[in-house]
């Protein structure tokens, strides 16, 4: 997934292979059971640079979870704890992106992984 340069928000899917764009195109549906969010791991191929920081986080039906992590200036990557999220049987599912801070992040591409446990 390519992350946007710019401030705000850009949205990517929860598995394999998308550009930044809009929740819409980025959202896929979650399994027909509920199941917990956690462990997300992310890993970006560029330090986001200066004072700037990337956050990350698994998206349910529209809504950041709990289950973010942090990327700061000169670090790429992080990981969401002990963090969790119930996700309701067949939610739309998305990984949200947002850069905050002064000037222009660092070009960059996102790996990540994460697991839900019924």
């Amino acid at each position: 997934n390519t992350l946007s340069t710019s401030n705000g928000a850009t949205f990517g899917a929860p598995s394999g292979i998308s550009t930044s764009g809009t929740l819409a195109a980025a959202q896929t549906l979650s399994p027909n059971v509920a199941c917990t969010a956690q462990n997300l791991a992310v890993s970006i191929t560029a330090a986001p640079g200066g004072t700037k920081t990337r956050v990350f986080a698994i998206n349910v039906d529209g809504s950041d979870t709990a289950v973010t992590c942090t990327v700061t200036s000169a670090a790429t990557t992080c990981d969401s704890a002990a963090a969790t999220a119930l996700i309701p049987a067949g939610s739309l599912i998305a990984i949200s992106s947002g850069a905050t801070g002064s000037g222009s992040a660092a070009a960059a591409d996102l790996r990540f992984g994460w697991e839900c446990i019924p």
